[in-house]
């Protein structure tokens, strides 16, 4: 599955960042993820592209937005309650909620704050390593697969139909997320869902 591509630039910026593109966070900025894809998924050879193609596909990806968030989320049931208990399992540890950019980033990228739900670092989910995927425009992405009649695909190789789904296939280091999570009762597991759904 490929990871969403809104928002990438920022998340180059980040402070102290680890990890870069792609599911094992091993492409280091944006550009090589962008000339990767084009080997790796199209078969592509990206010297071979005329003129300033390569470059207007980079800065094309560089300025994709990251959806906006429904300002009215936490008015829906459970979305307060899932975010406190988002932190307090464990799931924040690495889907970490808020960053900040680098002061020595492009000038129009400093200082800035985020919120993408993501460390930027690799982890080892039981399966390899993994960057921690950001959680922001999730809901979005959510919210039209629905409404066009699609299949909600999660995880690397798209084998969660669902978030629980998703966070039951966190093993290795986010385990103890996960077991946290399964400890919860119904109405909390389900307030977590409403607020990551939310995201």
């Amino acid at each position: 599955m490929p990871p969403p591509t809104f928002g990438v630039k920022l998340l180059e910026a980040i402070v102290d960042r680890e990890a870069g593109f792609s599911w094992d966070g091993s492409a280091p900025t944006v550009a090589e993820q962008v000339r990767n894809a084009l080997v790796l998924d199209h078969g592509v050879d990206p010297d071979q592209l005329p003129g300033r193609v390569l470059e207007l596909l980079t800065t094309y990806t560089e300025l994709l937005t990251v959806p906006a968030r429904d300002p009215g989320s936490y008015d829906r049931p459970g979305v307060s309650e899932g975010d406190v208990i988002f932190g307090e399992i464990g799931c924040a540890d690495c889907h970490t909620p808020v960053q900040r950019t680098r002061p020595n980033a492009p000038p129009h990228l400093r200082d800035l704050t985020l919120r993408p739900y993501t460390d930027m670092k690799t982890w080892d989910l039981g399966e390899g390593p993994f960057r921690t995927a950001p959680l922001w425009g999730l809901g979005h992405n959510i919210r039209l697969l629905n409404q066009n009649g699609r299949d909600l695909l999660l995880m690397h190789d798209g084998g969660a139909g669902s978030v629980a789904e998703a966070i039951g296939q966190h093993g290795g280091d986010a385990a103890a997320a996960r077991a946290a999570f399964n400890a919860l009762s119904a109405g909390d597991k389900q307030n977590l869902i409403n607020f990551v759904r939310s995201l």
